[in-house]
């Protein structure tokens, strides 16, 4: 079977380690081919195929001719979307060629409408069983077994960990603040339109001894962050993971 994975995103991040997870044990058993924004291209493991994209709009004419030229030539079984612009612009070219739709929602949606068309709808979460009226397969995010860490809440630990998109909605700001009363140190590993103002933020409060922030992660160094910290924390003012 050919399965062909749809993720756009200037930052490798969440939905992009799980895709990449989710290539690397299927390809055990298929062929697996990763469409993606050409600045992430990096990230993803080395022995996986990824056709290089742009990260186009939902209207982009260009978009359309890639897609329609990429899947004809590989001639996938199965495209998989990950977030609404993918499946969006695989919706706009479906009708044109033959394969089977799988679409991924990984949060919580207002507006679903665009997964509907989807042969087959997946949610990560029992939460987004609602916003289907339960038509809907949930296979919940998984525990990737190599950022084990065997002594959880060690305090030996060097520090806490959190990690995501530095954006609004993940709430680094308030955790910034609420570790004023901390003395533990503070490790935040992502990257994102809010980095300068959490940069700021950390140095108006006089924490930059306690608090850092990193990106240019690769899998091998993050394995590393994961063991060594004292606990992982997600201050996330909503998350598509498990419940």
């Amino acid at each position: 079977m050919k399965i062909i994975h749809y993720v756009l995103s200037d930052r490798y991040a969440g939905i992009e380690q799980h895709v990449n997870e989710l290539a690397v044990e299927q390809s055990k058993s298929n062929e697996v081919l990763i469409i993606t924004n050409a600045k992430i291209k990096k990230y993803f493991d080395k022995n996986l195929k990824i056709i290089r994209s742009h990260n186009f709009s939902r209207r982009s004419f260009s978009s359309i001719f890639f897609l329609l030229k990429t899947i004809k030539d590989e001639k996938p079984n199965i495209v998989h979307t990950h977030g609404s612009k993918t499946t969006h612009l695989i919706n706009r070219i479906k009708y044109f060629l033959s394969f089977n739709h799988v679409a991924t929602i990984h949060g919580i949606k207002s507006n679903v409408k665009v997964y509907l068309k989807a042969d087959v709808v997946i949610g990560v979460s029992k939460a987004t069983q609602d916003l289907f009226d339960n038509k809907i397969n949930i296979i919940e995010n998984w525990y990737n077994p190599i950022f084990k860490n065997e002594n959880v809440f060690n305090n030996n630990k060097d520090y806490f960990l959190s990690i995501g998109r530095l954006e609004k909605i993940k709430n680094f700001d308030i955790l910034i603040k609420c570790w004023a009363s901390q003395k533990d140190k503070l490790l935040i590993i992502g990257s994102g339109p809010e980095k300068a103002k959490l940069l700021n933020l950390i140095k108006d409060l006089s924490m930059g001894e306690r608090i850092s922030i990193i990106d240019e992660v690769n899998i091998e160094d993050l394995k590393k962050y994961y063991q060594n910290a004292k606990a992982l924390i997600i201050a996330s003012q909503k998350e598509g993971g498990q419940g």
